[in-house]
């Protein structure tokens, strides 16, 4: 349900979506001319095609960041099977399981790096922009 608010833009309440740049709840408004703003608590505004841009850049962050991660564990069990004594490396064939499962969780995270086809702006942006690439009114 869209309320009116003080500022004359449509309140349509809390989304599930989160502030790229905090960790508070955006709500979105819709103003005179339908374009939508997103605003969180603490005042952070987006419009829907800078919202698009800063969640595309928030997830490429976090799948280079499991991708980084994924490469710790792969030295962490490669020096386990190098260098660790018998007291350190119990469970050898489990530690061969767990590095060929993080193995095949890089090349699934590498190819969905590389597959991903992001939506860009193909017109200059202006305050109205509905979203990249879509017709303006």
């Amino acid at each position: 349900m869209i309320h009116p608010s003080a500022n004359g833009m449509r309140d349509s309440g809390p989304t599930m979506i989160g502030c790229p740049a905090c960790a508070g709840t955006l709500r979105a408004e819709v103003g005179p001319r339908r374009h939508i703003e997103f605003i969180c608590s603490v005042g952070h505004a987006f419009s829907l095609a800078d919202l698009y841009q800063a969640k595309e850049e928030e997830l490429e962050q976090s799948e280079w960041s499991v991708m980084a991660l994924l490469r710790h564990l792969e030295m962490i069990l490669g020096m386990a099977l190098d260098r660790g004594s018998e007291s350190e490396t119990r469970d050898v064939q489990a530690i061969h399981r767990r590095l060929e499962q993080v193995n095949r969780q890089i090349t699934i995270i590498e190819q969905m790096i590389q597959h991903t086809q992001v939506v860009t702006q193909q017109t200059p942006a202006t305050a109205g922009d509905a979203f990249p690439g879509t017709a303006h009114e």
